[in-house]
């Protein structure tokens, strides 16, 4: 492969948080390359991606001291909280 540097990282998956995964409350915008290399990282390294990031929803998710189902489901909320101060939706 011709100029393609690959990162043979550690692959680090919790079987708890797996059906957690897709949840809004997970989601979050990185760019391709953070993404690529840190996807199956743990907390504590996306967390150092999260502190740095220009992005204000990521800067939120490295405030927590650690990433499971309760603050998932809690930034969830938080998330939709937003959505709802920010669009209306009473006429759906």
């Amino acid at each position: 492969m011709t100029g393609v540097q690959t990162c043979a990282l550690p692959i680090y998956r919790n079987i708890d948080m797996e059906p957690l995964k897709h949840c809004l409350g997970n989601l979050t915008f990185l760019t391709e390359t953070d993404n690529q290399i840190n996807d199956n990282s743990t907390f504590e390294v996306k967390k150092e991606i999260f502190r740095v990031s220009r992005i204000n929803m990521n800067l939120d998710i490295a405030n927590y001291t650690s990433w499971n189902k309760t603050n998932i489901e809690a930034r969830k909320d938080k998330l939709i909280n937003m959505g709802l101060s920010i669009f209306d939706l009473s006429k759906y």
